[in-house]
């Protein structure tokens, strides 16, 4: 999926606020939450979610959706990660 794939596929299910996000390789954010729902799509790359029972690798195409609140930790893979992500 490229860039307007992900981009119209966010703004059909209603988002607004959409905004790029490149993390470089191995890219390591600790737990931590958001104060919004998360949704976000892979455009390039791939990245890992850690969540307390489980684990989740994404990869370009794949689409994440995160309650707020929700405690999870990332880590970009060996070329990084780029993704689409609707803020509030």
């Amino acid at each position: 999926m490229n860039k307007k794939e992900a981009y119209d596929q966010l703004k059909k299910d209603g988002h607004k606020n959409i905004v790029l996000i490149e993390k470089e390789a191995n890219y390591f954010l600790d737990k931590h939450s958001h104060d919004f729902d998360v949704d976000l799509i892979i455009i390039f790359g791939s990245l890992e979610i850690t969540l307390p029972n489980s684990s989740i690798i994404l990869s370009t195409g794949s689409r994440l959706k995160l309650n707020k609140g929700e405690v999870h930790s990332e880590k970009a893979g060996l070329k990084g990660v780029s993704f689409l992500s609707a803020r509030p």
